[in-house]
């Protein structure tokens, strides 16, 4: 008792506190230990809730009293009215009523139900079950056969059933009692769908569609799609079980379904389970939906994205027409091109036979290698001509060692010696040219190298790349005779000769004779020195050359001497000295050409037995003077040459080109003939004269632009690679295909062409 006050367990000892009274009073009345009194034992025994326990120590003891009060204490009246009965206590109704009247006040409609259906009071337990809410007890009461129920009570119960939601209890309910219409509509309300089906198929035949259609329906909106499946088929709602098993995800299924359709119902759904079957990687079962719907390029397009491009070719070969293939395969190749993934766009372009559209993606993309590829192995006629222009693109983006590539791909190697010429990278314009024209060409790059470097330094570099004989000359060519002296000494005697000769025509051009003759004599060139006081119409230092250093050559002198005689028409002169060199024959045929016949024929005839006269042309002679006749006339236009190629047969080159050159537009209006003659120097230049090639090329072009032959002067400037200037008359002329025909070759120059051809249009 102490331990549940001090707890604050208060009833429990109070309790105790009744149940020490209870012993204190037994023991005081005598009983050794109160303890043991039965209605100790009894109290502690339902204080440990075993009250049959309890029971049967009140019972031993004749205290069905209080066997009773402790039942209904507890409110277990039914214990309590069960000891009532068993002990035929005159009570016992009063009990029963009492305990129905607490079970009905405190809300206990079912239990009072149940113990007035045990007392046989069947439509007062009906009654009380409905009361409490109870309507499917109460349905379950009235079909008992023993206990009849008037039909107000009936559809009392039936009410109640259909207002409490019990509609499937309702419907079996109204079923039994034979109401079969209102038991459809009762399993209709309560989707007692199965109950309504088997009730139908017996009675109503006709609902039973309609009802498999609602039952499907019903199943849809519990997310039961798996069972609507079958009730659609048996509703003959084919649609909505398709719709039914794609959401169930009985792909299957739905297939089967849709084989059973019509072409226009079933494409729609081929293609929606084609596609999930190509999401899901089934592609066999993918491309058999996809072609039932009619969409081959779907099955197309699905193997394309998985790589599968034999199958992809063989659905869309068999499927598609070959316009529609190719459409297909172009989209889909520039699809992938745009996300970058070329081999597959390069493949599917090859498939249709579009090789031009996979080498324009690779060249917009950069990718010159997999586009040479391509191009040689379908467009082998194009590879050298896409070569040189991926050469010059790339040369113009500065990416030398790429244009250099595909220059040499191209078979023009020297194009990639240029592109390093032009941007002065001259090692590397070396290197190309040793490694594909040989030893030879890289020297001719070395000595250009040298060219732009200019004086000493120039001439190192040949010197450097053991081009001693080219240093040589480069060192004569600009000028620097000491250190070309100093490289022919040390590394090339044999140029000795040729060095001192380089600078005799340098003084010659100088006009510094004596030093001329003094380098003529040490490159043991004589006849050159003769010739330059020939030249110089200098007869006293050239014969003196001749009688000291070449003997053989007076008599060439003093021809020269005569001839320059006849030039002043100092014909006397001239004779005198024919006479004296044994050319009598050459003194008449000057008397000839200036029509001097009668010097011609006294000549003639004192000389009749020199070589070259003889009898038979004093005879002609002496006809022609008689009838007053003269040799044919050259005419005026082959005077013009008679001085060059006087200077010709003397053997002076130079001179004759001199000569040549002095022919101008305003000797002879015969353009033709003008053009002749300066091609006859340009010609001796190139043969005879090297050094001069520059100088009268450069002449006769100027010359040939200002009588209009544009392109006879262009080809000349194109002769000695003076290309810009060959440029500049093209396109002066109006001739833009000739001027771009040179940037092939020079690209260096294509800028300037076109800049030009703009400002013209």
């Amino acid at each position: 008792e102490r331990c549940c006050a001090a707890l604050g367990d208060t009833a429990r000892a109070a309790y105790l506190r009744k149940v020490i009274d209870v012993a204190e009073t037994a023991q005081a009345e005598g009983l050794p230990d109160g303890a043991s009194h039965f209605l100790v034992r009894a109290k502690m025994a339902t204080l440990d809730k075993h009250f049959e326990r309890a029971e049967q120590i009140l019972l031993e003891q004749g205290a069905i009293d209080e066997a009773m009060e402790m039942y209904q204490e507890l409110h277990r009246w039914d214990a309590a009215i069960a000891i009532a009965e068993s002990k035929n206590r005159p009570e016992t109704e009063e009990l029963k009523t009492s305990y129905l009247q607490w079970l009905l006040e405190t809300g206990q409609e079912e239990k009072a139900a149940v113990l007035k259906e045990k007392e046989g009071d069947v439509e007062t337990a009906i009654r009380l079950y409905m009361q409490g809410g109870l309507p499917a007890k109460a349905a379950a009461l009235a079909q008992n056969p023993n206990y009849p129920q008037t039909p107000e009570m009936l559809e009392t119960i039936a009410a109640a059933l259909s207002k409490s939601g019990l509609h499937e209890k309702a419907g079996s309910f109204l079923e039994k009692l034979g109401m079969a219409e209102r038991a459809l509509e009762a399993y209709r309300k309560g989707n007692a769908y199965r109950r309504a089906v088997e009730l139908s198929r017996r009675m109503f035949p006709r609902e039973v569609v309609a009802l498999e259609h609602e039952w499907g329906n019903w199943l849809v909106d519990q997310k039961q799609l798996d069972a609507a499946i079958n009730h659609f088929i048996e509703a003959g709602q084919y649609v909505k079980a398709i719709e039914a098993a794609i959401q169930a995800r009985q792909w299957s299924k739905a297939g089967q379904i849709v084989d059973m359709q019509d072409d226009d119902v079933a494409e729609r759904y081929y293609k929606l389970i084609g596609q999930h079957f190509d999401e899901t990687k089934h592609f066999d079962k993918a491309e058999r939906f996809y072609i039932k719907a009619r969409c081959p390029q779907m099955a197309v397009e699905m193997y394309t994205r998985a790589n599968k491009w034999d199958k992809a070719y063989k659905v869309a070969s068999t499927y598609m027409s070959e316009a529609a293939v190719g459409t297909l395969y172009v989209n889909e190749a520039q699809r992938l091109e745009s996300a970058g993934k070329l081999k597959e766009a390069e493949k599917l372009y090859i498939m249709v036979n579009e090789p031009d559209l996979a080498i324009n993606m690779y060249k917009k993309n950069r990718h010159y290698d997999q586009m040479i590829r391509l191009v040689a192995q379908y467009r082998k006629d194009l590879l050298t001509e896409t070569h040189l222009h991926l050469a010059q693109q790339l040369e113009q983006e500065n990416k030398f060692k790429d244009a250099e590539r595909h220059y040499v791909d191209s078979n023009d190697w020297k194009s990639a010696v240029n592109m390093y010429r032009a941007h002065e990278m001259w090692d590397d314009a070396i290197r190309v040219a040793k490694g594909h024209g040989g030893v030879n060409a890289s020297k001719q790059v070395a000595y250009a190298w040298a060219v732009s470097l200019g004086g000493e330094a120039g001439a190192k570099l040949l010197t450097k790349f053991g081009l001693i004989e080219q240093a040589i000359d480069y060192a004569t060519e600009s000028g620097n005779f000491e250190q070309a002296f100093q490289l022919s000494r040390t590394s090339m005697k044999t140029k000795l000769p040729e060095v001192h000769l380089k600078q005799a025509m340098f003084f010659e051009d100088e006009g510094r004779f004596q030093e001329a003759e003094a380098e003529f004599i040490n490159a043991k060139k004589p006849k050159e020195a003769i010739d330059m006081y020939v030249h110089q119409q200098d007869w006293k230092n050239a014969l003196r050359i001749a009688e000291n250093h070449d003997g053989a050559s007076r008599t060439e002198v003093r021809m020269a001497q005569a001839r320059g005689a006849v030039d002043k028409k100092d014909f006397a002169s001239a004779e005198s000295i024919f006479i004296e060199v044994g050319k009598a024959d050459v003194a008449v045929k000057m008397y000839k050409e200036a029509r001097k016949w009668e010097d011609a024929l006294r000549v003639a005839k004192t000389h009749e037995s020199a070589p070259g006269i003889g009898s038979a042309m004093v005879y002609q002679l002496q006809q022609e003077t008689a009838r007053g006749m003269s040799a044919p006339d050259p005419g005026a236009d082959q005077d013009l040459m008679a001085a060059g190629k006087m200077w010709e047969d003397n053997g002076d080159p130079s001179k004759a080109i001199d000569s040549y050159l002095k022919v101008t537009s305003t000797q002879t209006r015969n353009v033709e003939y003008l053009e002749e003659i300066w091609e006859k120097a340009v010609e001796l230049a190139m043969t005879r004269c090297t050094g001069r090639i520059t100088e009268v090329v450069s002449e006769v072009s100027k010359r040939l632009v200002d009588l209009g032959r544009f392109e006879q002067a262009a080809e000349f400037f194109e002769g000695i690679d003076a290309h810009k200037e060959a440029i500049d008359v093209y396109i002066r002329a109006g001739l833009w295909d000739k001027a771009r025909a040179v940037t092939t070759q020079q690209p260096q120059f294509a800028s300037y062409v076109e800049q030009h051809f703009q400002q013209k249009q």
